[in-house]
């Protein structure tokens, strides 16, 4: 799929179901998935589909900051 991957979506799972759990709470390797990432010289858009881990239903922007910051962390290389 690598030449025609363009975007995709981010969302983790307890492995017996779609879950869509915040990334990083649950049982993805995100190390992997950055390191594949970084392999393929990807560039394109990734969505982050699930909802901040944090109380909501009418999540804060504070919440949401650290979601992005956090989904960021887990997808920066690793040497």
């Amino acid at each position: 799929m690598k030449p025609a991957l363009r975007a995709f979506h981010l969302v983790d799972n307890a492995g017996d179901r779609d879950s869509h759990l915040a990334p990083g709470h649950g049982l993805v390797d995100w190390a992997q998935v950055a390191a594949l990432l970084a392999e393929i010289g990807f560039t394109g858009t990734a969505c982050i589909e699930a909802p901040p881990f944090a109380y909501g239903p009418d999540y804060s922007v504070a919440a949401w900051a650290a979601y992005l910051r956090d989904t960021k962390q887990l997808l920066r290389p690793r040497c």
